[in-house]
């Protein structure tokens, strides 16, 4: 299998396993406080917003720190949402993608 190849699928992996693990959670994280959600939320669409501006450095850095913030308040489902356009973003960059896998 070629390099490109190998990222390619590499991403795909991601964002497979962050769409199974957002199919597999409901109501998580339910007793984080306002503000800690309604920061991420903002985050979160601040980096779909650059993504699709094909701002994908500005997006990883927005959707990591909304990704450490769900990780923090325990929205599982919510945290599977970042990593799966962080994996959308990382669609050339395997070392990345092989980073967030360890984490689930």
């Amino acid at each position: 299998m070629s390099g490109r190849a190998k990222r390619t699928c590499a991403a795909m992996l991601l964002i497979v396993l962050a769409v199974g693990l957002g199919a597999t959670v409901t109501g998580v994280g339910q007793s984080a406080s306002d503000a800690d959600r309604a920061r991420a939320d903002a985050l979160y669409q601040e980096g779909e917003a650059a993504y699709s501006a094909a701002q994908s450095s500005q997006a990883i850095v927005t959707l990591e720190r909304a990704l450490a913030l769900y990780r923090a308040i325990g929205d599982r489902g919510s945290e599977a949402g970042s990593l799966s356009h962080l994996g959308s973003c990382f669609l050339g960059d395997h070392p990345r993608v092989v980073d967030y896998c360890i984490w689930i």
